[in-house]
């Protein structure tokens, strides 16, 4: 079914051009959705007769006349957009994240640090409370915010890191130690550790180093969690440790292999696996060898996939065809 075409033009009441959500005529000009939802109303500020908030309830105030939703944010005295008010007044966007991480903004230098001491009801740092620094590397000394066992993150991930490789395969740590270099000389120590504690590859990640796991791209097929286990293949092929392949045609494969899989029990279902396989599957690799696959191209593979599994589907059974004509003889025979 086509797809309905979408009205863009100049809305006559605010002039932007956008999409229009209520038709003009007789006078009346194109509204946009913004305007079609305000009411016809006397300005109580500059008495002209526009679209209105409140147009039901008194004081009515037109678009241009109403107030902006930026304020003086309490904690950076910057004039932005207001997503919460607190004790000390309104506080933009930034600092209500900063100070959900536990690092508000300093009512002094403005940076976003962990409060050392709160004068006056607002967070102040240790630099500019004059204290010392609340945390300290045991390993290196480093002053900051440890991650955990009181180590910073640079330290804390050369721990985890040469954990697994003490606990690891010998075979299986030899062969992806470029990938352990990788994440050893990160430049984001924090959000390496991240991805090894939360990321679900990173069990995958593990498996492999254990020796549990083959290192190959059957491996990451079976144990596919998304774009995760994408990305932990990208670092693998990346580092020369898995041979590059187009995921594109891996994925119609995996894809042809559960639709077959789940397709039930049918004496035909070996020319729907030949169908995909020997003539969907080249015909699919051809365009992506060529350059010249579209996203039409996927689209079609996919769709005659699909829409031959349902005409097999559909088709009546050896047995039924038996039965069929037999069936019938007999609708006749009571008939007569």
């Amino acid at each position: 079914m086509p797809e309905r075409a979408v009205a863009v033009r100049r809305c006559g009441e605010c002039q932007q051009v956008t999409q229009i959500d209520r038709r003009g005529g007789d006078g009346r000009p194109d509204l946009c959705k913004k305007c079609a939802r305000l009411e016809l109303a006397r300005c109580a500020l500059c008495g002209e007769l526009r679209r209105c908030y409140h147009a039901r309830k008194p004081p009515p105030i037109c678009r241009r006349c109403a107030p902006s939703p930026a304020a003086e944010c309490s904690d950076c005295h910057r004039r932005r957009r207001i997503a919460a008010l607190s004790e000390r007044g309104p506080v933009c966007l930034g600092c209500q994240r900063a100070a959900a991480r536990g690092r508000p903004r300093c009512q002094r230098c403005g940076f976003s640090r962990r409060p050392a001491a709160w004068i006056d009801g607002a967070p102040v740092c240790a630099a500019c409370a004059g204290t010392r620094t609340i945390q300290h590397c045991r390993d290196c000394g480093a002053q900051g915010r440890n991650w955990s066992q009181q180590r910073c993150p640079r330290c804390a991930l050369d721990t985890t890191l040469a954990q697994l490789r003490t606990e690891g395969d010998s075979q299986a740590i030899t062969r992806l130690a470029p990938l352990l270099t990788r994440l050893e000389e990160h430049d984001k120590p924090r959000s390496a550790l991240s991805w090894l504690e939360r990321s679900p590859a990173a069990l995958t990640l593990r498996a492999m180093l254990r020796g549990e796991l083959a290192i190959s791209h059957e491996t990451l097929d079976a144990h596919d969690v998304g774009q995760a286990s994408a990305y932990l293949r990208a670092w693998l092929v990346a580092d020369g440790i898995l041979d590059e392949r187009d995921e594109r045609l891996a994925r119609f494969e995996r894809w042809a292999s559960a639709t077959l899989q789940s397709t039930d029990a049918h004496p035909e279902r070996a020319h729907l696996a030949a169908y995909a396989r020997w003539k969907l599957r080249p015909e699919l690799a051809r365009k992506l060898r060529s350059d010249r696959a579209r996203p039409s191209s996927h689209r079609y593979s996919y769709a005659a996939h699909r829409g031959e599994a349902h005409r097999l589907a559909a088709r009546p059974r050896p047995r039924d065809r038996a039965a069929a004509p037999a069936a019938a003889r007999r609708v006749g025979r009571r008939r007569a």
